[in-house]
């Protein structure tokens, strides 16, 4: 019998060794045209398992007919961190908000955990991210500066008026505002019927099944991937040889981890993990004024195209990005334009840098 898998499997249990120290308290070109990325693989015949839409992974016995659900979830350093089941997500986005913080886009599908936070308020540029996704978005609120731009979302928005969805749980140890989670299967059954059982499309292309990732196949080695989106959390990602993917740290050496559980007292440290980290250098337009509360970054996103980078495999390669409209996802393709970029079948974190405000340098790269 099919279902939906709601605990962290091989995502979750490989990243706990060195980490017993972390505790709950640890503190452009327009007009590009439409395209949204498939799946390079052979049609699967009906014996074959199913792919997972957002990571290329094969599936066997899990329920995949179902939305996705992104959380809008805070990186500030408030008592936001660390959060919860963030190792969870099929995909998660970092964007830079006003005041040089960043907060994360973690969307949800092939692993449905029981909880996820804490929760906060959108940002124009969820609209953006979201829209290819459909399903459920999941957030506290927003300022009212947004309404028009969060009003197109081509998702089912869904907030704290809905109690089933968002509860205040103070058992993590957190003060509001900090104390707000999400409940993904709730949100799920919050849709309805045709939303609930459309799965969401595919964000990226993937390697079918024993072909390399393209930065595996004509990448560059390197030691690690210095990166801030925003000036208040400055990361680092480097290759983890043992579990074969990329994993997080702060810009001064410490492990960035992430609570993985279904409960606070069960809950287990782990360090940030990825299969592939997507990095998307982006012009600010005009900001956002909100007032007393600063000046919101304009991402320009839909419409446009620019540079970046793939981390797959222990490896980078530099790529072109392109993405037609807020509906349709990023494009990757080599900078020399001969084909589509294919992304490790797996998890994938993507680093929204804004050009003049962020940095992102890969470190001791070697050619091929």
């Amino acid at each position: 019998m099919n279902s939906i898998r709601t605990r962290t499997a091989r995502r979750g249990s490989a990243v706990i060794a060195g980490l017993l120290a972390v505790g709950l308290g640890a503190a452009g070109l327009a007009g590009c045209a439409k395209h949204e990325p498939e799946q390079v693989s052979e049609s699967p015949s009906p014996s074959d398992p199913a792919l997972a839409p957002l990571t290329g992974e094969e599936m066997p016995g899990v329920d995949l007919n179902h939305a996705a659900v992104t959380v809008k979830v805070p990186n500030a350093n408030d008592g936001a961190r660390p959060q919860v089941n963030l190792n969870a997500a099929d995909l998660v986005y970092e964007e830079q908000v006003e005041g040089g913080i960043t907060r994360y886009v973690a969307v949800y599908h092939s692993q449905l955990p029981g909880l996820v936070g804490p929760v906060r308020s959108a940002r124009p540029t969820d609209t953006s991210l979201v829209s290819p996704i459909g399903g459920a978005f999941v957030y506290s609120g927003s300022h009212s500066a947004f309404d028009d731009v969060l009003g197109s979302m081509a998702a089912t928005r869904i907030d704290e008026s809905h109690g089933d969805v968002l509860t205040r749980d103070d058992s993590w140890g957190r003060g509001a505002p900090n104390n707000l989670f999400a409940h993904p299967q709730a949100a799920l059954d919050a849709l309805d019927d045709g939303a609930r059982t459309t799965q969401p499309a595919a964000q990226f292309a993937y390697a079918a099944k024993d072909q390399p990732a393209s930065a595996a196949q004509s990448g560059d080695a390197l030691t690690g991937l210095s990166v801030s989106v925003g000036a208040d959390a400055p990361r680092r990602w480097t290759w983890d040889a043992a579990q074969n993917r990329w994993v997080r740290s702060t810009a001064n050496g410490q492990v960035d981890s992430t609570l993985q559980g279904e409960s606070a007292s069960a809950a287990q440290s782990q360090q940030i993990a990825a299969d592939n980290v997507v990095v998307i250098r982006s012009v600010l337009g005009k900001p956002y004024d909100l007032g007393s509360k600063g000046l919101s970054p304009r991402y320009q996103l839909d419409g446009a195209s620019g540079q970046g980078y793939v981390l797959s495999s222990g490896r980078v390669l530099d790529v072109s990005w392109s993405k037609a409209d807020a509906a349709s996802p990023f494009v990757l393709t080599t900078t020399d334009g001969a084909g589509e970029v294919r992304l490790q079948p797996g998890s994938s974190w993507i680093e929204l840098v804004p050009d003049g405000s962020g940095q992102a340098t890969p470190e001791g790269r070697t050619a091929a």
